[in-house]
C-alpha cells in the first residue's frame, strides 16, 4: 500500500491546547481490528442474523446476475451488462463467487451500482466490503469506485448531481478512490465525496484524511479541534482489502456528524465535526457499491466486491481460523512509545516503540514551535519492538546542526497516539 502525506499546518502541541480551549466534546474513540460484529461469525457465517446487521451478501447464492434484484435482495442494478459473477480463484475472496464490475474502455459516462435501500431509515450506517482493482485501472478524474451512502438524493427537490445539499433536501457520502492527470498512482487516494450543507463545489467536496479538502484545498476542512490528520492512502492495485466505511448523520443543530474509513481493521480517516442536515426528516436510506467512470479512455477498469456487509454498528475484518488462533508469545499486545535514552543527549539517541499489530506507523520530531524537524518512521509495519536513532546534526544526509532545546516525539498508528519530550543539551 501507498502512503503519502502533506505538512501539518499546526503540531500536535497547538491541537492539544486548541482542545482543551474549545467547547467541543471530545469524541468518543472509535473501535479498530477485530473489534467489531464479525468477530462473533467465523468466516461470516450467520452475520447477517445478527440484530446490528441490515443486509449481508456474499454472492455465493446467485446463478445468475439477474438474480441479484430477485426476492429482496439487492433493490437497484445499473448497466447489467457490465456486471458478472467471477468464479475466478483469484477473482473472489472467500467461498467461489465475487461480484465484478467493468467499464470498458470508451469515452461514454459508465456507472456500475447495486444500490440497497434501508428500511427503516437510519441515522447512523457501517458498510464492509472486500475489493480490489484489476492491475490495468488507469482512471483520472470522475470516478465513484467504492460505496455510497446517502439520504433523499435520487429523489425529492434537489435531487441528483450538480444541485448543492441544503441541509434539507438530501447529502451524500461516498468512499472512493480519487486522482487527476498529475497523481496519485492508480487507483487514487481514499477519500470522501460528499454533498453536504456547506460544500464548496455544486458538484460536492473531496475530504482527504489529512484534512485537505478539494476544491480549493488551501482552505483546510471544518473537522474541528480534536481532528488528526492521518495519511492519505492509495491502495495497491490487484490486491484484495477490507474496506469500511461509517457515517454518522448529525443531530440537526449540532456538528455531531462523523465520517470514518477503516482498511483491514485499520482507522485511516475520521472527519468530525462533521454538518450533513438540518432536519431529522433526511436519514439514510441508501447503500451502494459502484463503478462509476465519467471518461475510461486509457484501458478496461474492473473491479471485484465480496462478502458485503451493511450495519449499524462497526463490523471489523472477516474472521478466518488464522485470526481466531492465539498470536506467538513473542509478539506485543499494545502500542508503546518508550522514554529515548540517553537523555538529555548530545547529538544521538535512540527513540523505542512497541507495535501491536501490523499497521501504519508514523514517529515525527517536533520542536517547541510545534514545526516538523524530522520524519523518522511513516510506513506499514508488521507487530513487533522497534528502535530508530535520532541525530541532532544530521538526517537523511543532510546537516542539521538543531540548536538545544526540549524536542517532542510523536508516534501515531490507527487511533493510537503518544508523545514524548527529550532533551538536547549540547
Amino acid at each position: 500500500m501507498k502512503t503519502f502525506t502533506y505538512k501539518k499546518i499546526f503540531s500536535t502541541i497547538y491541537l492539544i491546547v486548541f482542545a482543551v480551549c474549545s467547547n467541543a466534546q471530545a469524541p468518543d474513540p472509535l473501535p479498530t481490528g477485530n473489534n467489531g460484529i464479525a468477530r462473533n461469525y467465523l468466516n461470516d457465517e450467520g452475520i447477517e442474523n445478527d440484530a446490528s446487521v441490515i443486509y449481508a451478501d456474499n454472492f455465493e447464492s446467485y446463478n445468475s446476475v439477474s438474480g441479484l434484484t430477485a426476492n429482496g435482495r439487492w433493490n437497484e442494478a445499473y448497466h447489467t451488462q457490465n456486471i458478472r459473477l467471477a468464479t475466478e480463484p483469484e477473482n473472489y475472496y472467500h467461498g467461489t463467487k465475487a461480484l465484478e464490475f467493468k467499464v470498458p474502455q470508451t469515452n461514454n459516462e459508465v456507472s456500475n451500482t447495486l444500490v440497497k435501500y434501508i428500511n427503516p431509515t437510519e441515522d447512523i450506517i457501517f458498510i464492509r466490503f472486500y475489493a480490489k482493482f484489476n492491475s490495468e485501472f488507469n482512471v483520472a478524474g470522475s470516478s465513484h469506485n467504492g460505496s455510497t451512502i446517502s439520504s433523499s438524493y435520487w429523489e425529492g427537490p434537489g435531487s441528483g448531481p450538480g444541485i448543492p445539499a441544503d441541509g434539507y433536501n438530501k447529502f451524500l457520502v461516498s468512499g472512493e478512490m480519487w486522482r487527476d492527470a498529475s497523481g496519485p498512482q492508480n487507483p487514487g487516494s481514499l477519500n470522501a465525496y460528499v454533498y453536504h450543507p456547506e460544500q464548496r463545489d455544486i458538484w460536492g467536496d473531496h475530504f482527504f484524511p489529512t484534512g485537505r479538502v478539494i476544491p480549493f484545498d488551501y482552505l483546510p476542512g471544518n473537522f474541528g479541534p480534536y481532528f488528526i490528520s492521518r495519511p492519505e492512502v492509495v491502495p495497491e492495485l490487484d490486491q484484495w482489502y477490507a474496506y469500511e466505511i461509517m457515517v454518522k448523520a448529525n443531530t440537526p443543530g449540532e456538528r455531531d456528524g462523523r465520517i470514518a474509513f477503516w482498511l483491514d481493521g485499520n482507522l485511516i480517516a475520521d472527519f468530525l465535526n462533521i454538518r450533513l442536515r438540518d432536519t431529522t426528516d433526511l436519514k439514510i436510506d441508501r447503500v451502494g457499491i459502484d463503478l462509476h467512470i465519467k471518461n475510461n479512455i486509457m484501458s478496461v477498469a474492473k473491479k471485484w466486491y465480496d462478502n458485503v456487509v451493511i450495519a449499524t454498528s462497526y463490523i471489523g475484518p472477516m474472521m478466518t481460523t488464522t485470526d481466531i488462533q492465539q498470536p506467538p508469545e513473542h509478539l506485543p499486545e499494545d502500542f508503546q512509545l518508550l522514554q529515548n535514552y540517553p537523555n538529555p543527549f548530545n547529538p544521538t539517541t535512540t527513540l523505542s516503540f512497541v507495535i501491536g499489530h501490523s499497521s501504519f506507523v508514523s514517529l515525527k520530531i517536533y520542536d517547541m514551535l510545534g514545526n516538523e524537524v524530522a520524519t523518522l518512521v511513516d510506513e506499514y509495519k508488521p507487530a513487533g519492538n522497534y528502535e530508530v536513532e535520532f541525530n541532532a546534526d544530521s538526517h537523511s544526509g543532510k546537516v542539521r546542526n538543531l540548536p538545544s532545546g526540549v524536542y517532542f516525539y510523536q508516534l501515531q498508528s490507527g487511533d493510537f497516539i503518544s508523545t514524548k519530550s527529550m532533551v538536547l543539551l549540547k
